[in-house]
This record gives C-alpha cells, sequence and structure tokens, in this order.
C-alpha cells in the first residue's frame, strides 16, 4: 500500500493538536495522541481472524527451512532434534524463557533504533491468548518499528538456524525454526508495511496485529 507522501511539519504535537475520538479508533488512553483521526491508516488485524493468514505466511517458510536442513544433514538429525526439543525438560524451558525474551527483544529495538524512553513501552498479559506482549505507546518511524519488530524472529528464530545449518545441531535447529514460527505475527506485520517508507510515523496497536500509519511524512526540521 503506497500512501501520499505529504511533505508538510510534523503532525505528531502532542500538547498543541486536537484530539480524536479513541473510543471509536480502540487506542487506549495513553495514545490519546495529538493528531487527526483521518491522517492515519489503520494496517492492523484482528488477532483471530488474521492467524489463519499469519500462519499461510509463516509455515511454508518453515517447512523450506526444515527441507534445507534435513537436504544438508539429512532428516533423522532434524527428527532427532526436534524429538529432544520437544522432550518436556527442553521445551518448557524454552518457553518459559523464549517467549518472554521475545516481548523483551521488541522493546530492545524499539528502544535501540528509536531512542525511545522505558516508559514510552508499555508490557502486560493478554488472557485470551494467554501471552505476554509489549506494546510501544508513541509514533515512531516505520524504520525504527520494523527493527523492533523483527528483532525476536532474528534472535530466536533465523540466527540459531543459521548457526544450527553451520554446524548441524538438530536440537537448535529446531529451536530456532519453532520460534520464526513463533514470530509469524510479526512476519505478517512487516509483509503489511512492505510498500511503506520508513519515514512516515506509524503508531502500534495495543490490541490488534499491526499498527496505524500516518498519512504524512514529517519535515526534516519537523
Amino acid at each position: 500500500m503506497h500512501l501520499p507522501r505529504v511533505i508538510c511539519q510534523s503532525t505528531i504535537a502532542i500538547d498543541d493538536a486536537p484530539r480524536f475520538d479513541v473510543a471509536a479508533f480502540g487506542i487506549d488512553p495513553v495514545n490519546e495522541l495529538a493528531f487527526d483521526a483521518d491522517q492515519w491508516v489503520d494496517l492492523s488485524r484482528d488477532i483471530a481472524r488474521a492467524s489463519g493468514s499469519m500462519l499461510l505466511m509463516t509455515l511454508p517458510l518453515v517447512i523450506l527451512l526444515s527441507i534445507a536442513y534435513a537436504w544438508l544433514w539429512d532428516g533423522d538429525n532434524l527428527r532427532s532434534g526436534f524429538q529432544n526439543f520437544t522432550e518436556l525438560r527442553s521445551f518448557i524451558p524454552a518457553i518459559v524463557i523464549g517467549i518472554p525474551l521475545h516481548e523483551l527483544l521488541h522493546a530492545f529495538g524499539w528502544l535501540l533504533a528509536g531512542h525511545h524512553a522505558l516508559k514510552d513501552i508499555k508490557f502486560g498479559f493478554y488472557i485470551r491468548t494467554l501471552s505476554p506482549y509489549a506494546h510501544l505507546r508513541i509514533p515512531t518511524p516505520a524504520s525504527v518499528y520494523r527493527t523492533g519488530t523483527f528483532l525476536p524472529a532474528l534472535i530466536l528464530g533465523f540466527l540459531p538456524y543459521t548457526y544450527a545449518l553451520v554446524s548441524g545441531n538438530g536440537w537448535l535447529a529446531s529451536f530456532g525454526l519453532f520460534f520464526i514460527l513463533a514470530a509469524a505475527g510479526d512476519l505478517f506485520v512487516l509483509w503489511t508495511l512492505r510498500g511503506i517508507d520508513g519515514a512516515f510515523s506509524v503508531l502500534d496497536h495495543p490490541s490488534r496485529v499491526g499498527c496505524y500509519v500516518s498519512r504524512e511524512v514529517p519535515s526534516v526540521g519537523g
């Protein structure tokens, strides 16, 4: 989706600009920022409705990566590694540590790339999906948002898988593949932002998969 590149002064003037209907946008009160609702495009999706698309996008990738590993190191290696990884003594610690770390990596990426403050990040737990979350509560450039969104998939998924591909470690390959699949929502968000210039401001949605994207690009001095 290509948005019109209207170069103007930044519209994210938190103290001075007009308010918009928070309830209509489904945004929590902390995101009742100073901008016009008509200026933002909603690219978020309901988690339940988007789950099928996320799986269709990520599962083929995981299958292809599995085939590549099995071709290089043989299927028995991967099968043995997967069996070891899914044993409770291995799988439970991986989940207990890996899932919260996934969210911390989101926050770390946004903090590092966007120079945001820790108070700009909200951590919580979704009862509906029984999962923790990290939510960036203020607008940020799309390039920064992409960095924080992709970091968990990179650190927990693609890097372990790549090392396993070189070393022949089937357990680590299974670990990486699992966390690539666990990052399906993040990869889906990156796909929805594929045509968005990195200079556009985006606002993370607090309860859905994805974000709002500003129709205007802040000027260099704005």
